[in-house]
C-alpha cells in the first residue's frame, strides 16, 4: 500500500511492473487471459451441470436452479440469505 501511495499506482499496476521483471507484458496479458477463460468455462459448466457436487459429501448443486430462477426476472431476494 505504501508503494502505491508513494508512486501513485494501483495494486494491479505494481503487480504488473513486478511481473515484467520476468516476462514481457504480452506474455503476462496472455497468461491472464487464459486464466480468465478457464474461470469463465468453470462458471458456465457450474451453471449448466445439475446433480451432486463431486467430493463424496452428497451436496446438491444449487447454481443451475438459482440461475434459472434469476433468469425469470421475478423478484425474489431469498437467495441472498445463503449467498451472503
Amino acid at each position: 500500500m505504501r508503494i502505491g501511495d508513494e508512486r501513485g499506482l494501483a495494486i494491479w499496476e505494481i503487480a504488473l511492473e513486478n511481473e515484467k521483471a520476468w516476462h514481457t507484458e504480452a506474455e503476462i496479458r496472455g497468461h491472464v487471459a487464459r486464466i480468465w477463460n478457464v474461470m469463465q468455462e468453470c462458471v458456465e459448466r457450474g451453471l449448466a451441470t445439475e446433480g451432486i457436487l463431486p467430493g463424496g459429501l452428497n451436496v446438491k448443486r444449487r447454481a443451475p436452479r438459482s440461475a434459472k430462477k434469476l433468469a425469470t426476472g421475478k423478484k425474489d431476494d431469498r437467495w441472498l440469505r445463503w449467498i451472503g
